[in-house]
């Protein structure tokens, strides 16, 4: 009985991480329009409903603790305002910004049940799914040949870019606070550092120089060693494919001078809070932009928050991540160079994203009791 206890719970443990797996990695695949449905979406169902036949104690555990009520009171907001604006303007669709919400957090809770049953095989499974895929990445830019803002397995170059900073920031918090350490994870942060520089995403690589100033004052001898490696790798190219070094020169010269409105701090949307104040009450909703006679978008993350559910909405928005990282805020350094990349782009919809807020809130909170440091 003991062993056929043993295998099951092998079984369990392998179709669990696979799932979780193939979630992260097709995250990083896009088979169809952004803002829709994704196979990363099947693969979470699959994991999820794995979860609650598995470990459905440890999931109501997460789910009723205290420090998740914020975000709770958030999506009931959310909910109430798009109903509330779906109703007055016979557009249900608005709620589809709520179920989004649902479904990122429901990833965020996955994400930290997993590393505590799992700890440092799920931190594995997690680094090793995006070194592959930014490998992958760097593959599919130089095999189909367009060196003009490629968008690799993505949509559009900027949810690349989006990739290429999560990854190099992942790659940072593991290494800096001595939970993955190693040859590899190097190679990941310079993997990172080629894809925000490939897509040509403004936000991106501004938010992996910020990234870059903060490695420099805590760890000047390492970002040296990371400088050094650069300019070998480019001088290197330069060697073999000079034709390139010219391009890239030409091409990021030409993305800095572009000086399209869409691309500024109006374009991404935020002149609507100062030309309609009355949402920052209520909340607009997140849909129907034709309402602000704007061609635009509203692109950053929290200008979206603020405007599409008020100040009240935002309050417990930031609330939620505030009680986690309260008693570790330093931690909080390393969102720096997401939150620039936030201002510019609507970057919550990254499954990513929500792991490593997972890690990060697990760690910041102890609850990982069986934490060890690995080295790859």
């Amino acid at each position: 009985m003991k062993i056929f206890n043993l295998k099951c719970l092998l079984t369990v443990e392998f179709l669990i991480r696979l799932l979780v797996g193939l979630m992260l990695f097709t995250s990083s695949v896009y088979f169809y329009d952004s803002g829709g449905f994704q196979v990363s979406m099947l693969f979470f169902m699959l994991s999820f409903l794995a979860l609650i036949f598995f470990r459905f104690k440890d999931l109501t555990d997460v789910l009723t603790n205290k420090l998740h009520y914020p975000f709770y009171i958030f999506i009931s907001i959310t909910i109430g305002v798009n109903l509330f604006w779906g109703y007055l303007l016979n557009d249900l669709s608005f709620l589809m910004d709520s179920l989004t919400f649902i479904y990122f957090f429901l990833v965020l809770i996955l994400g930290i049940i997993i590393y505590q049953y799992f700890n440092e095989k799920f931190l594995h499974d997690f680094f090793w799914i995006i070194f592959i895929t930014n490998i992958l990445q760097l593959l599919t830019v130089l095999y189909e040949g367009d060196l003009t803002r490629p968008a690799a397995l993505f949509n559009n170059p900027n949810q690349l870019g989006h990739w290429g900073l999560l990854s190099f920031v992942a790659s940072l918090y593991l290494k800096k606070n001595n939970i993955i350490n190693g040859f590899l994870i190097n190679v990941n942060l310079l993997l990172s550092f080629f894809i925000i520089f490939a897509c040509f995403s403004r936000a991106a690589i501004g938010g992996l120089f910020i990234g870059i100033i903060i490695e420099f004052i805590f760890d000047f001898k390492s970002i040296l060693k990371y400088i050094f490696l650069t300019a070998i790798f480019i001088v290197g190219i330069g060697f073999v494919y000079p034709e390139f070094l010219d391009f890239t020169k030409k091409e990021v010269i030409m993305r800095f001078n572009e000086n399209d409105e869409e691309d500024s701090i109006i374009g991404r949307g935020y002149k609507r809070i100062f030309k309609y104040p009355k949402y920052l009450i209520l909340g607009a909703g997140q849909k129907r932009n034709e309402r602000f006679y704007d061609e635009y978008e509203f692109h950053s993350s929290l200008g979206m928050i603020i405007f599409s559910y008020g100040i009240l909405g935002f309050f417990f928005f930031l609330s939620f991540f505030y009680s986690f990282f309260k008693e570790k805020w330093f931690n909080l350094i390393y969102f720096v160079p997401l939150l620039f990349f936030s201002l510019y782009h609507y970057s919550l919809r990254m499954v990513l994203l929500w792991l490593l807020f997972a890690i990060i809130i697990t760690e910041n909170n102890n609850l990982n009791i069986h934490k060890k440091n690995i080295n790859i």
